[in-house]
């Protein structure tokens, strides 16, 4: 529709967009949703999973001092899954050396994220 804009957020970036969703209007000036979808590709999976790692390829502005105490990237990536939010799509998540994850890998990290968007349909 007219005013909706779908957003596919490039290397490095998923962090920042992912903390501005929540807060980012829902609706257009015409009632049409803002922001009609999310694409993640090809983009880190978890704080988690770099917290653990030897080695780790996060991007710079991902980096978050103390984040892990209060959420990691697949509970903010849940957020969107309400009836008014934007679609979501994750494309080759990676895992903390910047390779892709496998799909039961990507699978267990998102498995709040895809719950929560299947409770809304």
């Amino acid at each position: 529709p007219a005013g909706t804009s779908s957003v596919t957020i490039p290397g490095g970036t998923a962090a920042a967009l992912l903390h501005a969703a929540p807060h980012l209007p829902k609706r257009a000036a015409d009632g049409t949703p803002a922001i009609a979808g999310i694409v993640l590709s090809r983009e880190p999976c978890s704080y988690a999973d770099v917290a653990v790692a030897k080695r780790h390829r996060l991007p710079w502005l991902m980096q978050m001092h103390g984040v892990l105490e209060h959420y990691d990237l697949p509970d903010l990536f849940a957020t969107l899954g309400r009836r008014e939010g934007p679609a979501a799509l994750v494309i080759s998540p990676l895992g903390a050396a910047g390779r892709p994850l496998s799909r039961r890998r990507a699978d267990a990290e998102l498995t709040l994220a895809r719950q929560r968007f299947a409770a809304v349909g």
